[in-house]
């Protein structure tokens, strides 16, 4: 049993290793091709309308330890992330965009503007004042 448990420990923890480094690899080269990608496109301005828009927020807690009787406290730390949702006017295309948290608390949903983006790349959205 022990000598099982001394071949097979190594031999999980370098899967896991693998895994790990697969995964970051597997991130980095889809977010260079994404980026790529949006390089290669036009800067496209369209009539849009805001028709959705969510917060995700993570939270992250943590376990300070102090010294060797294992006193300590807890800490909790949050991070938001901010999605608008168009719709262009011209053919009903929905595009979901990150963007920062002045833009998502400037722009409502039903503002009616022009929408300006490089493929998954959100530039700007200039509201409509006629409206």
């Amino acid at each position: 049993m022990h000598d099982t448990l001394v071949t097979l420990v190594p031999i999980l923890v370098g899967l896991g290793f693998v895994f790990v480094i697969g995964s970051l690899v597997f991130k980095a080269t889809s977010g260079v091709a994404e980026w790529s990608n949006n390089n290669s496109l036009p800067v496209l301005e369209v009539p849009a309308i805001v028709v959705n828009k969510r917060v995700d927020t993570k939270i992250r807690r943590h376990r300070h330890n102090h010294g060797t009787n294992h006193i300590g406290h807890t800490s909790t730390s949050s991070s938001n992330t901010y999605y608008i949702t168009f719709e262009n006017k011209d053919n009903s295309e929905r595009h979901v965009f990150s963007v920062n948290q002045r833009e998502f608390d400037q722009i409502i949903e039903n503002d009616s503007g022009y929408l300006t983006h490089q493929g998954t790349r959100y530039h700007k959205f200039n509201r409509d004042h006629n409206v």
